[in-house]
């Protein structure tokens, strides 16, 4: 029976749907793409509803490119007073259906209206007859006509040739209002059939077209059936995105080995961040239809690969366990791999918290900051730089000691100064401040027990997957070696900033008064293996700043801008300049353009060291971000 001759009545609450049923004389047509289309990441594409631009053509695997004509998750936003909206569409190829997919999820379309409470429900399916001049009429139940926004999702598995939407004459069909400013980034989802939409009902149970409603967001749906392998060639036009999170689910299609498995995902990362640094990536794990079976080799693979990016100081890269996505009931497949619309419902809300988070909440990179505060200028000024800073997350301020005064007698000073200008700051209820170590480490594999040592751990602990605590140390590195022996897995989770040695001629050295304050936590430090960034002390020789300008960005102003010109006037009450040593890693740290980072060696480990810097940007920068919002500010 043709769908022309079936004559189907569908109810749901507040619509109906008459499939099929013949236009009437007096509608009005418009183009689809004179609306608003979304999921369409590139406006130079070959035909109006392709997936990827011409330029990737040449580059990407025949069946990649062939798969991306297929117009999975693109759909059609527009509002209507209509009480029923008419819908018409041609299609690339004869094959509307699969054996394991219907023809209404391969080549059919879906319309969704948003309801009064800003959900979207579910209006009706239209069904493919043919490949060309495809028909469906939409009506809503609601007495009166009223303006309401709705979505109309494409074919899965099949190319879009034209796309037209009809109203009575008279009836409204206008482009929406654009979605509000935090909602517009898209979440871009890269992976296999299961992410194109292998094998739902219709598009929108398509679980990325599940997630971009339950987010209200836009999504990129880049799943290439059978082809989600994360080659090179598709990481260029992904990094061409700029998207709030990229979601990847490509581990069904990656049988490859652990090198090659580590290689690719390398490249991938390594191209979008140097696009996007800090977008979220999210790695998805491969689903399991029994919790005995989990997790599987692909899965591991996937995990090594991005733990060793982890390890390399890349961030915002996040691991999704695959095990649980979609239950254990064994009913969320079609065929014990492709997802039914109970899997695909499954996965796209066992997603939502993890992606709703990653895009809700910017990645801050969470710090703490360890150091001899009482000792010299630089240190209140470089921690007030910290805590004013709106892009850092400051999670710990602890104490040290220094070389030429009691370890007791330093810690206790720095530990007050650093509550006073927490006090100052209102920030001694949000960043914890405990006392740093009684004594220098006594050699160097023995730790110093410490609340402040303990108090890096459970940071470093308390740390999401895949980010990393930086740990800023500007005094002697007692706290943070000896936090490192006493629970060595910290390090894969932390990133160490010191301001210490010199590093003269391609060597370094430990005659630095840091260094000096603790030798053995210095020898120890590189060798614990953890991710190290040095600012050396050689390197700022001419790093002056001016007790004038001080006062004339400070002095006045109350508060903690009074406090740090009277340390400066209270420590070195006749010097005109001075270095302020500890501004620098933090300047160096938010601007990596100012200065120059190098790769090297420290006792056969690789680190980083800071070998130049650009003293009168840094300067400029600081008193820019430390000004008072109004005269008096505090």
């Amino acid at each position: 029976m043709t769908v022309s001759r079936c004559v189907a009545l569908i109810v749901w609450v507040g619509f109906i749907l008459r499939p099929g049923l013949a236009a009437e004389p007096e509608l009005q047509w418009r183009d689809a793409t004179s609306l608003e289309v979304e999921g369409k990441g590139w406006a130079q594409t070959a035909g109006p509803f392709d997936r990827l631009p011409d330029s990737a053509q040449s580059k990407v695997s025949p069946a990649v490119w062939g798969l991306s004509k297929h117009s999975a998750g693109l759909c059609v936003r527009f509002v209507t007073d209509a009480a029923a909206v008419s819908v018409r569409w041609s299609l690339t190829s004869e094959s509307l259906a699969m054996p394991h997919m219907p023809a209404t999820g391969v080549s059919g379309v879906d319309l969704y209206a948003r309801r009064v409470d800003g959900s979207w429900r579910f209006v009706g399916n239209g069904r493919p007859a043919k490949a060309e001049g495809n028909l469906a009429t939409f009506q809503f139940t609601e007495s009166a006509p009223a303006r309401r926004e709705c979505l109309l999702y494409l074919p899965l598995y099949n190319g879009t040739k034209s796309l037209e939407i009809g109203v009575p004459s008279g009836a409204a069909l206008d482009p929406p209002a654009p979605r509000p400013e935090g909602l517009r980034r898209p979440i871009v989802v890269y992976g296999t059939s299961i992410a194109q939409g292998g094998c739902a009902s219709r598009p929108g149970m398509a679980w990325p077209a599940i997630l971009g409603r339950l987010l209200d967001r836009p999504v990129i749906n880049l799943g290439f059936s059978g082809s989600g392998t994360m080659e090179p060639p598709v990481a260029e036009p992904l990094a061409e995105l700029d998207p709030a999170a990229y979601v990847m689910d490509c581990t069904w299609n990656m049988g490859v080995g652990q090198e090659a498995y580590t290689d690719r995902i390398g490249q991938l990362v390594r191209t979008i961040r140097k696009a996007h640094p800090v977008t979220p990536i999210l790695f998805v794990g491969q689903s399991l239809l029994r919790p005995e079976a989990h997790p599987t080799e692909l899965t591991l693979r996937q995990e090594t690969a991005v733990l060793a990016l982890q390890k390399e100081g890349v961030e915002g890269l996040i691991l999704v366990p695959g095990a649980d996505l979609i239950g254990h009931d064994g009913e969320a497949t079609v065929d014990g791999v492709h997802l039914s619309d109970l899997g695909m419902d499954r996965q796209a809300r066992s997603l939502l918290s993890l992606v709703s988070e990653a895009v809700g909440k910017p990645a801050k990179p969470r710090v703490y900051i360890d150091t001899d505060t009482a000792n010299e200028i630089d240190d209140p000024y470089a921690i007030f730089r910290a805590l004013v800073a709106p892009e850092l997350d400051v999670v710990g301020l602890s104490s040290m000691s220094w070389r030429d005064m009691d370890f007791v007698a330093g810690a206790r000073r720095s530990q007050q100064m650093n509550e006073e200008i927490l006090s100052l700051m209102r920030r001694m209820d949000r960043v914890s401040h405990p006392l740093g170590a009684h004594q220098p480490m006594p050699d160097a594999s023995t730790p110093v027990d410490s609340p402040a040592s303990r108090d890096i751990i459970a940071k470093a602990k308390e740390t999401p997957a895949g980010r990393k605590l930086h740990v800023f140390v500007l005094g002697a590195y007692t706290n943070v070696a000896s936090a490192l022996l006493m629970e060595p897995a910290i390090k894969d989770k932390m990133a160490v900033y010191v301001m210490g040695y010199n590093y003269v001629d391609g060597r370094f050295q430990t005659d630095e008064f840091n260094c000096q304050g603790d030798l053995n936590a210095a020898a120890c430090l590189p060798r614990t293996g953890v991710e190290l960034y040095i600012m050396a002390a050689s390197t700022l020789g001419d790093y002056q700043w001016a007790k004038a300008d001080v006062d004339a960005h400070f002095k006045g102003r109350s508060g903690i801008r009074d406090y740090l010109v009277n340390r400066w006037e209270s420590w070195a009450p006749t010097a005109t300049h001075r270095i302020l040593w500890d501004t620098a890693v933090f300047e160096a740290f938010l601007n990596p353009e100012l200065a120059r980072l190098e790769t090297v060696s420290l006792d056969g480990a690789t680190v980083r060291v800071w070998t130049g810097v650009d003293r009168e940007a840094m300067q400029t920068d600081y008193w820019a971000a430390t000004k008072p919002q109004e005269p008096n500010a505090n």
